[in-house]
C-alpha cells in the first residue's frame, strides 16, 4: 500500500492487524463521513454555534485517531481549542487546513472496488 501524508500508514496497519483491504474501506468510509459532515460544521462556524462545531471536531478527532491520521488529528485539536477561545480566524483556519487534509487523503486513496 503506497503511502499517505496524513496517515501513519505503519501505525493504522496495526491497528487493524495488516488488513490493507480493511485500512482502505475503513479510510473510504472517513472521507465520506467528512464530506456529509463539513455542511454541518461550516454552518455552525459561520452561525458562531462554537460548542456544535466542537462537537463535531471531536467525533472526527475520534476517527482520525482510529486510523493514525496525524494531521487530520491535530487539525481537529486545535480546531477544538481555537472554537473553545472563540477565536474565529484562527477556527476557520484550522478547518482549511482539515479540509486540505481530507481532500488529499480522498485522492490519494484507490477508487473503491479497485485492487490494492
Amino acid at each position: 500500500m503506497n503511502q499517505i501524508s496524513c496517515i501513519d500508514m505503519e501505525e493504522a496497519l496495526r491497528r487493524l492487524m495488516g488488513n490493507e483491504a480493511l485500512l482502505l474501506r475503513v479510510l473510504h468510509s472517513f472521507v465520506q463521513e467528512f464530506k456529509s459532515r463539513s455542511p454541518a460544521i461550516e454552518a455552525h462556524i459561520t452561525n458562531l454555534e462554537f460548542d456544535q462545531a466542537i462537537l463535531w471536531f471531536h467525533t472526527i478527532k475520534g476517527m482520525a485517531g482510529n486510523v493514525a491520521a496525524t494531521a487530520i488529528y491535530d487539525c481537529c485539536y486545535m480546531a477544538e481549542a481555537n472554537c473553545q477561545s472563540g477565536n474565529l480566524e484562527n477556527i476557520q483556519k484550522s478547518f482549511s487546513a482539515l479540509r486540505c487534509h481530507m481532500r488529499s487523503l480522498e485522492q490519494a486513496l484507490p477508487t473503491q472496488g479497485s485492487h490494492i
